[in-house]
């Protein structure tokens, strides 16, 4: 049971880290106002989905 706390312990502790400096809101203004970069962001992780997959050969 201890070592269960720790591990969620270790897992939630940097959420709550994230969510007092309001990062969501600070990532969603940011897209905001730079519509833009949503489309390279979704290219860097659809690029990095395709070298994981096929050069690497990681099955999901």
């Amino acid at each position: 049971m201890r070592l269960f706390k720790k591990i969620l312990t270790f897992i939630f502790e940097p959420l709550k880290a994230f969510a007092n400096r309001n990062l969501a809101e600070k990532i969603s203004s940011f897209f905001f106002k730079n519509k833009w970069m949503i489309y390279v962001l979704s290219l860097i992780i659809t690029i990095l989905i395709l070298v994981i997959t096929y050069i690497l050969n990681v099955n999901w």
